[in-house]
């Protein structure tokens, strides 16, 4: 393309990279724009996600008066409160509806960010539920470019379900 292109063109031709983008991006290709890989990952609740929630579960029901929003560093690995989480798994729960990020900083110290809240989170009333066995979720959630797409396929899952690396849901839910 150059300046001489008419429009018709361009967009013919953007139609074009867009369908070939289309059509590879589950495998994954470079965007013929930006050079960016562009990709479409499906994502599943794993251990670590679920140790994540049910600590934070076990925080929520401590708290004295009702749901209590709790700074990410309760929950890094070798963070200052000795966390269990490799970070990130928050962000990716909330595409489940099970956390969400909290509207106000309630516990902990303020962060060094924009907002007076970022960095605090607290879980839903189905994330309540999923922790208890009480609710399933759809097993995976498809991401592009950090962005929900939606949920992939027709299986859903419960947290019993979830597997992963020292994840032993009854150690975690009888303490």
């Amino acid at each position: 393309m150059d300046m001489f292109t008419s429009r018709d063109e361009v967009i013919k031709e953007l139609r074009e990279e867009i369908f070939l983008l289309r059509s590879t991006v589950k495998l994954g290709v470079p965007c013929p724009v930006c050079d960016q890989n562009c990709k479409v990952y499906w994502r599943s609740i794993y251990g670590k996600m679920a140790t994540t929630l049910i600590n934070l579960y076990w925080l929520t029901l401590d708290a004295a008066k009702g749901f209590k929003e709790f700074h990410i560093t309760k929950f890094y690995k070798g963070g200052k409160d000795g966390g269990f989480s490799g970070g990130g798994d928050f962000q990716k729960l909330v595409h489940w509806g099970l956390v969400e990020p909290a509207e106000e900083m309630r516990e902990g110290e303020p962060p060094k960010g924009k907002g007076k809240s970022e960095g605090f989170w607290k879980m839903t009333q189905p994330g309540m539920a999923f922790v208890v066995g009480n609710l399933s979720v759809p097993k995976y959630v498809r991401i592009y470019n950090s962005e929900f797409l939606g949920f992939g396929g027709d299986k859903t899952v419960n947290i019993k379900d979830v597997k992963g690396k020292d994840f032993n849901y009854v150690d975690l839910m009888s303490r």
